[in-house]
C-alpha cells in the first residue's frame, strides 16, 4: 500500500475504542478492526508487540466493558450479550467474564441492579 498510515499518539486508545464500536454493531475480529483502522493486520499485531500488547488482550478489555454496559439492561439475555461479543456459546462467554471479574455474568447483573433476580 505505499506509504504506511502514521500512528496516532493515542494508539491503544483508539484500538479500543474501534473495538468497542465493532463490537457493538456486532463485528468481531481482527480484520473487522484493521480494515475500520485503515493498516494491515500484521502491521497493528506489530504495532501492540512494540507496546507490549496483544490483539486478544486489547479484546478481552473491550468485551469486558461492553459486557458490562450490556449487562446493566436487564431485558437482554445473555446468551444474546454472549452472540453480539463475539461467542458462539454462551458458556465460553461466562467462563470468559467469571475469568476477568470472579462472578458470572448473572451474578454481576444482579450485583449491579443492588436487587435479587426475578426468576
Amino acid at each position: 500500500k505505499g506509504n504506511s498510515p502514521e500512528m496516532p499518539k493515542d494508539f491503544i486508545g483508539t484500538i479500543c475504542a474501534t473495538l468497542e464500536a465493532n463490537l457493538r454493531s456486532g463485528r468481531v475480529g481482527l480484520e473487522s478492526l484493521t480494515q475500520a483502522m485503515g493498516i494491515g493486520p500484521r502491521t497493528l499485531q506489530r504495532k501492540l508487540a512494540e507496546r507490549g500488547m496483544t490483539y486478544e488482550q486489547l479484546l478481552g478489555e473491550a468485551r469486558l466493558r461492553v459486557a458490562r454496559e450490556l449487562l446493566a439492561a436487564p431485558d437482554t439475555r445473555i446468551a444474546e450479550i454472549a452472540l453480539e461479543l463475539g461467542y458462539h456459546d454462551p458458556a465460553n462467554f461466562t467462563r470468559a467474564f467469571k475469568r476477568w471479574t470472579g462472578v458470572a455474568p448473572a451474578e454481576y447483573r444482579e450485583g449491579a441492579r443492588g436487587a435479587p433476580r426475578q426468576h
